[in-house]
């Protein structure tokens, strides 16, 4: 397994873990319950938690760019 590939992985577990950290722990208490998540069924709460995802994988790009983190220095 390539180094890169393994740190690609850990990079969308960690969003995905983040996104459903602030979904269930921070909005669900708040939502009303038309945007909440029913297991096994595709609506409006997994819309959500899914868009919640992309943003905590797309913060954490930003900030590898943004401080150069990750990069090898010679």
């Amino acid at each position: 397994m390539d180094s890169s590939y393994g740190r690609r992985v850990a990079e969308f577990l960690g969003a995905i873990l983040a996104g459903n950290a602030v979904y269930f722990f921070l909005l669900v208490p708040r939502l009303p319950a038309a945007w909440g998540h029913q297991p096994f069924v595709f609506d409006r709460g997994l819309i959500l938690d899914f868009f919640l995802c992309v943003a905590a994988y797309t913060g954490l790009r930003w900030l590898q760019r943004r401080f150069d983190l990750g990069r090898r220095r010679h």
